[in-house]
Formats: C-alpha cells, structure tokens, sequence
C-alpha cells in the first residue's frame, strides 16, 4: 500500500531522485514486515523516513537553489553560535520570546495531538483502517438512534459493501470469581463475527461462535489478557473455569491476547443475545453496529448502499424509520460521539490555534525588528563588503530559528502533556474511566512533524520579515547610521503598531482579569463538610422496574454495625422532579427572561432523611425532612442559603411555596412545593459566595428508587480506610444482602470531585494561558516600540539640548507623541473592551468594565512612560559638544 506522504518525496528531488528513493522505502518496507514487524510499526517507520527525506528536500531546495551554490556554507556553525550569542546579549527579548512560543506552540500541538488521537485515529488491527460503523441518524431529534436490532439484521442480511457485520452493547454486572474482591465490570455483548472483523485469534481456548448467540446455549465468556494474569494467575487451564455476572454464571471458553481490548476498552465478552421476533420495531436494545468493507468496497459506495436500504426501510416502516438515516462513519465516530463532526469544522479548530501561534509570532516579529532596526548601519557595512541580502536574510532567519527551538520543545511537552489529560477526560466522560485500545501514547511522528512545521514558520515570520525591511537597499542611510546621524526615520507603520498593540491589550486585558478570577474562584470553592471522610459508589438494583426498598435498608443496616462507619445515607433523582427553568416563588414576581440570570447553576436532587445529618450541614431554619415528607403527595422541599439569598433577598423562606415557572406551551408549571426548612450551602467561597449557585432538595425513599448514589461516612479520614479494605467489606455486605443488586468501585469522594473538576481547570488554565501570553507580548511590544522610538531620537535631543533647550522642555516633546500614540491606543482599546463584554455574555465582565478597563489602560500608559524614560533619560547625558560633532 502507497505511503499517503510519498507525494512529500517531490520536495527538492529530481524524478529520478525521488523514484530510486521510493524504490529503496518500499525494498525495507518489505523486509521488516517479512522479518515480522507489525503494519503499524512499519508505518510509523515508514513515515519517519519520509519526514527525514522531507527536511533535506527543503534544505537542498533552499540551499542549492532558491540561493546560489556558494551559499552552502549559510547554515554553519559560526551562523549558529552568533545567533546564540545574540540571544544572550538580549535576556528580555529571549525569555519573553520563548514563552510566548511555548504556549503557541503547546496549545496547537495540543490541539492537533487530541484530534489526531480522537477524532478520526488508526486502529492498531489487521486493515484497521476499513472497519467502519453502521449508525441510524434520528435527523428530526437530531440524536443517534442506536435502537437498530431489526435494521441491523437487514444490513447484516442484505449489504455487499461491508461485510462481517457485527454488534455490541456493553453491560456491567457485579463480578464474584474465588476471593477476589467482587466488582462491577464493564463487559460487551458482542456479535461472534465481532472477532472475525478484529482478525485477532484466541490465545486460549478459542472465542465466541454463533452458536453460543443461541438461547438455549450455555452460557459462556472469553476474558482478556488483563483478567487471566491477575485473577487467574496465567493459568492455562482457565478453559472450564466459572465466573458468575449477577446470579448466572458463565463458563470461560477463551482468553484473548494481550492488548486485545476490541471493541473499545472490554475484558469480558459474553455472546450478543436479541430475538428481533421478540421484540418490537424501534424498540430493544440500544446497539453499536461496525463492520469490514468489503475488498474494492469504500465508504462512499457503501453509503450509496445503505442510504438505498434506508430508504426501503422508512418506506415499509413509515412510523420508526422515517425520520433515521442510515450512515457510514469511521469506527471510532460513534463511541467518541462526534458523528455530527465535520472534518471542515475540525479543520477550523486547528486552523484558529495556529493563528494563535500567528498572532504570537507576528509580536516576536516586532521585538526581533526593533532590534534588527538598531543593526542597520552593521548590516550595511556587510554589504558593502559583499554579503548578498539572501547571506544576511539567512543569518537573520537561523537567528530566529535558534529563539524558537528551545521554546519549541518545550511547547511540545507541555502539549503533550495537554494530550494527555484530554486523553484522561475523555476515558473517565466517554469510556467509563479505560482508554480506548487505539489510543496511542507519547508523542506520534506527525505531531513531530506539525511542530517542526510551526518551527519553520513562526521562524519565517519573526525572522525573514524584519529582515526583508532592515535590508532595503538604503545603505548610505544606514552607514551614515553609524557615524551618529539622525537621518533614518521612522514612518506612520511604525506608530500604528504602537497604537494597535496598546489598544488590543487594553481590549484584552480585562478579559484575561476576568478568567484569572474565575480560575481563582472555582479553586477556592470547596466543600461545605469534611469530604475527606467520606467514600461513594453508585448502586442499582436488576431493573428500573424492581426498586431497592428494604434490601436498601437492610444495606444500610448492616454497613452502620461496621466500627469504621458513622452514617450512610444516599442520593437520587425521580424524573418528574427532574425539572429545568426558570423558579417561581410564591408572591415573588418571575422575571421575563428564560431563565433569569438568578436561576443559572440551580441545581436539585432528591435525598434521603438522614442526608443533612451525615454531610454534618445543619438546618438553619424550620425543620429537616422526616418519613412522612417522602411520599408522592407531600410536595416538601428544603433550599439552602444561597436559594434564600438569590430569590427572597434573604426575607423568611420557611412555609412559603415555589415552583418551576411553565417553559413553553409543551411544558407546563410544575406542582407547588412547600419549603419547610433552610440548610447551609453545600459549597463555600471565601472570597465570592454569588459562585455557589442555589440548591433545592426533595426526599426520596428507597421504594421509589432502582438506581442511587451511596454514600458511607467513616470515622476519620477515608483514605487509610479505603488502604485497609473497606471497598471489599462494602461489596461483601452488598452481596450478603442480595447478589442482584450492583455496586460500581468505592471511591473516596475526594478523589472523585478531583477528577471532575479536571476538565474545567484544564480548559480554564488553557485560555488563561492564550490571553496571558497575548497580553505579555503586547506589553512587551509596546515596551520595545516605545524605547526603540525614543533611542532613534538620541542624537536629536543631544543636539536641541546642546542649542540651550531645557531638559523639561525636552522631555515634554518626547512625552507628548507618547502620549498622543498611547492616548489613541487606550481609546481604541477602551471601545474594543466595551464591544467585548456584551458579546461574552458575562454580566459580572460587564458590570465590573469600569474598574478593570481604566487599570488596564493604566497599565499601559506607565508601561509606555517607563519604555520612554530610559532612553530619553540617556540621551539628556549626552554632552552638547559630543551631539554636535556627531552630525
């Protein structure tokens, strides 16, 4: 198969070239896959010699021919310790330099690492590249319809396209296999042709068969490698083994080899049992659906076929299938939910992270030219003594070149390390806390590519645009530069670019405030009760039809005789209580928006009696719930203090009514419920308690639950506790009380509010970073503009000095066009910043405009004044005599 990047070959090679060197790649290629390399690792190979072959095409383009042949010797050593020597000289342009890089570079590697792992990766199996996905698209409901038993049996029955159709669902169960500690385990219900389309086979015993689909069949499970090491202690003799899922057990027929973690991240597959004659059109369960295409088969010509099923289909069964749309993805499209994600739109996305590099790049461009400005008269002396503009562009371009690889590395560590966490959000939201198996770890080839790329090109920009000004042929301008002249000039580009970067940090500016806020606000808000005794789990019962009732009270019972334990107490929702909108208090007018800005972050949640009790919150108002409160009818809440201060301005809560306002014609007003108590928040903020958003509470009673959250308080802290087996004494009470209910890991709450709050932080820390970075650019721009601006007019003000001007009347003239070119920067910025913050829909942003705006541009103008001062302050020293002999 072609190597997609052969066509990079072309790059500074002749035809002949570039034939004998994919003749010598496809001659080893083939070796190393004879000598048994896997496709994949032959490939990542392959593309590493292409990206080497690449590099030396571009310098042989750029050396021997966009240049002339003497200039060979451009890219040498001495070229490169000078422009090290420079960076050394010049410690403020370098480290601001090489933050501003890092980021840029950080945050579009990191952008471009996670598409690659995410949005459309190579699976690490046999052609892994033709498995694709077979998904019903709901285009009323604009959702996936995943209920596709009997049009998966048409596709299966009927496509020629994609072959070896196959399905999963994944179930989880509670696991008891010899003393193991019991645990819920995520396992797939897949089709037997599931192994057939992976190509992988048994490494014991064998995998599913299409008999064992047969009801009547015994029951029967493969496991994987993981499994057989640690509960089974690689013991061959595993085939015949039990292990039981709820009440039923399952006899091990295979073990799969290591790594194999096909569909998504399973180690347990049983085999796919649905009787499409029992059950109705539309209705089932909830399947993922892939398949191989078949030989000469691609996607396109697939989906031809499948949309003319499709069609077949809704005709017969106008009343379930006349809104889908059957669809051909790639395999991974659906499992990530990303099926609506275009590569146009993807595209953008990286497209709006590189400019961001652009952007941070364009200010180095800046810093770099009001240094290279300062070298004209040493740039015209090596012309006149024969280097040619292409000798000195080159040496300007190595120099940025050298600034910007050491922030590149590190800009590509940090990136990854942002891959890294996006990779773990993505386990812990989407695949139920496992990577997926074609997840690829470390740092891949073609991000190594991307990032050299960006090298390239923030070089380009910060290095060979200052240059192509500074070398303009001007060159008795420059020399004379060097006897002290006052003759070179600065045009309207240059002020225009003082006031742009004046007037974009003043818009920026409170923006980034806001943000370095909000990071501060959501680190600071914590738990109102000692989260660090508590431990969690979610329970569920066989069926949403069968709730817990007393075997949950018998659970409870029998966790508080443990000496550890001081209470239980649990957590849960009823649907028709799982209302959204605005709130509506009894003689409380309701605001006509929908919702209010008061009602954003309200949050409610049923709990039990003992809740409040357990967490230690005290009830600061009227009473807590009792037995009686639980039932149907009697329509009682509790709210917090923030309820209390948001809607009633703080006035008596306790016997007022309230009620979730009607939201549109098709929803009407909810029942009134009765507040018959104030608890404290849940959450604190020292420094800003509008953060804690409203809570309203209700009861619930384990009779009308099938699925909860428990939560267990231990004396002291949870983690030693949780190191000595509690979670293993908490799935054996669960067991002793009833094998059917399912319990998933015990985990100390802690570490569970950490984990949520990664996604947060992450996305917080990231743009916090952008606009920082952009601000401190900014500044340093406008710092580097300024002084370069006053130190042209050094000589100029030796010499009115020396005609008798007084160094206050001096110093007047260089402050007045400072302050016109700041002054006009400011207002700019000042109107950028007011058209901001309506469009962030940030009320707090708006309403605070006034304060943070006027501090940003005060920012500047002492920024601007400070870039000023030095130079002017230098020139003042310079005797009259000294400036008129100058010129």
């Amino acid at each position: 198969m072609k190597h997609p990047l052969n066509f990079l070959l072309r790059v500074g090679r002749s035809a002949d070239e570039r034939v004998s060197l994919l003749g010598d790649l496809e001659e080893e290629r083939r070796a190393r896959l004879a000598r048994g390399s896997s496709r994949l690792a032959v490939f990542a190979w392959s593309t590493a010699e292409i990206s080497w072959a690449l590099l030396w095409g571009l310098r042989d383009a750029f050396v021997r021919r966009a240049l002339a042949p003497r200039a060979r010797l451009m890219l040498s050593w001495p070229d490169i310790k000078l422009s090290l020597r420079l960076l050394i000289r010049n410690p403020g342009l370098t480290v601001v330099s090489t933050v501003g890089i890092a980021v840029g570079i950080a945050i579009a590697s990191a952008m471009f690492g996670y598409i690659h792992s995410n949005f459309d990766p190579a699976l690490p199996l046999d052609e892994g590249d033709r498995i694709v996905a077979l998904e019903n698209w709901d285009f009323k409901g604009n959702n996936e319809n995943r209920h596709s038993l009997h049009d998966f049996v048409t596709w299966r029955d009927q496509m020629t396209s994609v072959v070896e159709i196959s399905a999963f669902r994944e179930l989880s169960a509670t696991m008891r296999t010899g003393d193991f500690v019991p645990e819920t385990v995520r396992i797939a219900a897949m089709s037997a042709s599931g192994f057939l389309v992976a190509r992988v086979p048994a490494l014991v015993g064998r995998y599913l068969l299409p008999d064992d689909e047969r009801e009547a069949s015994p029951p029967v499970v493969v496991i994987g490698y993981d499994v057989w090491k640690s509960r089974f202690g690689q013991d061959r003799s595993v085939i015949g083994q039990q292990v039981r899922f709820g009440f039923t057990h399952y006899t091990i027929v295979g073990v799969m080899p290591e790594e194999f973690e096909f569909p998504v991240n399973h180690q347990y597959w049983i085999p796919l049992r649905a009787n499409p004659t029992t059950i109705p059109r539309g209705a089932g369960p909830e399947l993922f659906v892939f398949g191989r295409l078949a030989p000469g088969a691609t996607m396109a010509s697939a989906q031809v076929e499948l949309s003319a099923i499709g069609q077949h289909a809704a005709a017969a069964f106008p009343q379930t299938n006349a809104t889908l749309k059957p669809q051909v993805l790639s395999y991974t499209k659906p499992i990530n939910d990303i099926q609506d994600a275009t590569l146009g739109s993807v595209l953008m996305g990286q497209l709006v992270m590189t400019l961001v590099l652009i952007v941070i790049a364009l200010n180095v461009a800046i810093l770099l030219y009001a240094r290279t400005a300062t070298r004209r008269g040493e740039i015209a002396v090596r012309t006149a003594l024969g280097a040619s503009r292409g000798r000195i562009v080159t040496q300007l371009f190595i120099e940025a070149l050298v600034l910007s690889l050491l922030p590149a590395l590190l800009g590509l560590a940090l990136g990854q390390y942002a891959v890294d966490l996006g990779n773990r959000i993505t386990a812990l939201d989407v695949m139920g806390g496992a990577a997926p198996f074609w997840l690829e770890h470390g740092i891949q080839p073609s991000t190594m590519l991307y990032v050299l790329g960006l090298v390239v090109i923030t070089a380009a920009i910060a290095g060979i645009l200052p240059a192509l000004h500074a070398t303009r042929r001007r060159g008795g301008a420059d020399l004379r530069q060097l006897g002290g002249s006052t003759g070179m000039r600065l045009g309207w580009m240059w002020s225009a670019l003082i006031v742009a970067q004046v007037a974009f940090a003043v818009a920026v500016l409170p923006a980034a405030i806001k943000m370095g806020i909000n990071e501060i606000r959501t680190y600071l808000t914590q738990p109102n009760y000692p989260i660090e005794e508590l431990v969690g789990t979610a329970v569920a019962t066989e069926n949403a039809s069968s709730p817990f009732g007393n075997r949950l009270l018998e659970l409870r019972r029998r966790l508080l005789t443990e000496p550890e334990v001081t209470g239980v107490t649990f957590t849960g929702s009823l649907p028709q209580r799982n209302i959204t909108g605005r709130i509506e208090v009894e003689g409380i007018p309701v605001e006509s928006t929908s919702p209010p800005k008061w009602s954003r972050g309200l949050t409610t949640f049923g709990i039990d009696t003992d809740y409040l009790d357990v967490y230690g919150l005290h009830v600061v108002a009227g009473r807590p719930f009792n037995a009686l409160d639980a039932s149907a009818t009697a329509g009682r809440v509790i709210v917090d203090r923030s309820f209390v201060q948001r809607f009633l301005n703080g006035t008596s809560a306790v016997g007022r009514r309230m009620r979730y306002a009607a939201n549109g014609p098709t929803r009407p007003p909810s029942p009134w419920y009765e507040i018959v108590g104030v608890a404290e928040n849940l959450r604190r903020n020292p420094i800003d308690p509008d953060v804690v958003g409203p809570t309203v509470l209700y009861p619930v009673a384990p009779e009308q639950l099938a699925f909860l959250s428990l939560t267990v308080r231990l004396r002291g802290s949870a983690a030693p506790r949780m190191n000595e087996g509690f979670a293993r004494k908490a799935h054996n009470i669960l067991a002793a009380v009833d094998p059917a209910l399912r319990m998933n890991e015990v985990r100390a709450r802690f570490q569970a509010e950490s984990e949520d709050a990664l996604a947060v932080r992450l996305v917080a820390i990231g743009l916090s970073s952008i606009l920082v970075t952009v601000l401190l650019f900014s500044a340093a721009g406008v710092y580097a503009l300024m002084s370069f601006t006053v130190a042209q007019r050094r000589r100029e003000i030796g010499i009115r000095a020396a005609l008798g001007a007084s160094p206050l009347r001096v110093l007047r003239s260089v402050f007045s066009r400072v302050a016109a070119q700041v002054g006009m920067g400011v207002v700019l910025g000042v109107f950028g910043a007011t058209a901001i913050a309506p469009l962030s829909a940030d009320v707090v942003l708006a309403a605070r405009l006034s304060m943070v705006t006027p501090a940003s541009a005060l920012i500047m103008v002492l920024i601007g004044v400070v870039a000023a001062y030095g130079p002017a302050r230098r020139s003042l020293r310079i005797q009259p005599t000294e400036a008129v002999r100058a010129e």
